[in-house]
């Protein structure tokens, strides 16, 4: 079996988070013995594809009149891009249409949640939907007292200072006009969110919170690596309000770090967070207000070591195996069907 990993210019990539996966995408296929190439000229099997664009569109639904067996990476839904950009509300049943013209053109889905699986099935989508999650590297976030020391240096912050960090776009959709309330009405405490916060992108309600945030409040911007899981190691809560997602990479990256996640009380957490067993969920600023509070005084018992144990399954030979499932699914439908 050989696989063509469609890929395209890094200029027409449309988030760094695209990238980001595609990077792990290659790291399974390599440590995992997949046979690929990026050549459309090579001989190959089967399609694999990541990004959701018209270019893309475009090249798979020629592969596909071809007879090549196509498997999409589908981490996107229309929910995901209501309240995010400005004018999203007004464009996500566009988008909508265009998720579905795209992905009608697969033999198989892979979807990183079972959140995101009933949600392309309530699109009306009926062929394969498999469930894989992204892969972790968990030695880079074991706990590093140099990348603590590191994060804690960049940020001027002095030892012991209670800290709470978020991450992800500055996106109403992912809970940043919450995030900066909890903060606010918790001015001991230093918040700060990682993650792109473009002015021109977002509303301007958005903007203007943005703007007006209290004192303790630290809007970092996208910053990944060293800083970013020294950290995670230093926070003493990663609080992550987000109303609505398809994918959950940065709150495992939590998990693997050991750090008290606290999080909205939505469908895509259920069932594999347990409420006070692997996490603590909430679903009011009052909610949140309090939890982070009584978790940096100890009135509630820790989750993380539930949590870490979760995450340490995520590995990149798991996702491989099930990956390798998938391809060999569509492999043998479209030679049932020829």
């Amino acid at each position: 079996m050989k696989i063509l990993h469609y890929k395209e210019s890094n200029n027409f990539l449309p988030s760094k988070r695209i990238l980001k996966a595609i990077i792990d995408q290659e790291r399974i296929f390599l440590e995992c013995d997949f046979n690929t190439t990026s050549d459309f000229k090579d001989d190959f099997d089967v399609v694999y594809v990541n990004n959701l664009s018209i270019q893309a569109r475009r090249a798979i639904r020629k592969l596909k009149s071809q007879g090549y067996p196509i498997v999409y990476q589908g981490n996107s839904n229309s929910e995901n891009f209501r309240n995010t950009v400005r004018f999203s509300n007004l464009f996500s049943g566009l988008y909508r249409r265009f998720i579905m013209s795209s992905y009608s053109l697969a033999d198989a889905i892979i979807v990183p949640t079972q959140h995101n699986k009933n949600m392309l099935r309530s699109y009306g989508l009926t062929q394969i939907i498999d469930v894989i999650p992204s892969p972790i590297d968990m030695k880079r976030f074991a706990y590093d007292a140099t990348k603590v020391e590191e994060f804690r240096e960049y940020f001027q912050l002095p030892v012991g200072q209670s800290l709470v960090i978020g991450s992800g776009h500055a996106f109403e959709r992912k809970g940043i006009l919450d995030f900066l309330s909890v903060a606010r009405a918790m001015p001991d405490i230093t918040f700060i969110w990682f993650g792109e916060a473009d002015s021109k992108a977002l509303p301007g309600k958005v903007t203007k919170a943005l703007s007006q945030a209290s004192a303790n409040v630290i809007i970092a911007g996208h910053i990944e690596g060293r800083i970013y899981e020294g950290a995670l190691s230093a926070a003493d809560v990663y609080f992550y309000p987000t109303y609505e997602d398809a994918e959950v990479d940065n709150v495992i990256e939590a998990m693997a770090s050991t750090t008290q996640v606290i999080l909205r009380d939505i469908e895509v957490y259920r069932p594999w967070l347990s409420d006070s067993e692997s996490c603590y969920k909430g679903d009011t600023n009052e909610d949140f207000v309090t939890l982070i509070r009584d978790s940096i005084l100890g009135k509630i018992t820790g989750t993380q070591q539930a949590a870490y144990k979760i995450a340490s399954g995520y590995t990149y030979e798991m996702c491989g195996k099930l990956m390798k499932r998938t391809f060999e699914k569509v492999l043998e439908e479209d030679s049932n069907e020829h």
